[in-house]
C-alpha cells in the first residue's frame, strides 16, 4: 500500500492504523477542519506529524451539489490548492486548506 486516503472525519484509531500500513496518509474532509484537528491532536496517532489533512470548503460543496444532475458534463482544473469546476457557463472555485496536526504527538 502506497497511500491511505480517507474521506470525511475518521477517528484517531483508524488513522493510527493507516499510518502504520501506508507511508502516506491523507484525509479530505468537508467537516469543520479545526475541530477535526483538535480531536485528532488529543489522541495518539503514529506519525501524526506527517499526516495530511485537506479541508474542502462546505459552501463550495453545497453549491456544487445544487447543480448536480444525473447526466452532466463539466470541466475540472486543479492548480496547486485551487479547484476550478466549470458547469455550463458557471465556474465554481475553491481553495483546499491544508491543516497540520500537532508535531509533538
Amino acid at each position: 500500500m502506497q497511500v491511505w486516503i480517507d474521506i470525511g472525519a475518521p477517528d484517531a484509531a483508524r488513522l493510527h492504523r493507516a499510518a502504520k500500513l501506508a507511508p502516506r496518509v491523507a484525509v479530505y474532509t468537508h467537516k469543520d477542519p479545526k475541530q477535526l484537528a483538535a480531536r485528532l491532536n488529543a489522541e495518539r496517532i503514529h506519525r501524526a506529524e506527517a499526516m495530511e489533512i485537506h479541508a474542502v470548503d462546505r459552501d463550495w460543496l453545497s453549491s456544487l451539489a445544487a447543480r448536480l444532475t444525473r447526466r452532466m458534463q463539466f470541466s475540472l482544473t486543479v492548480a496547486d490548492r485551487n479547484i476550478y469546476l466549470t458547469i455550463g457557463a458557471a465556474t465554481l472555485t475553491c481553495v483546499v486548506e491544508k491543516i497540520l496536526l500537532d508535531q509533538n504527538l
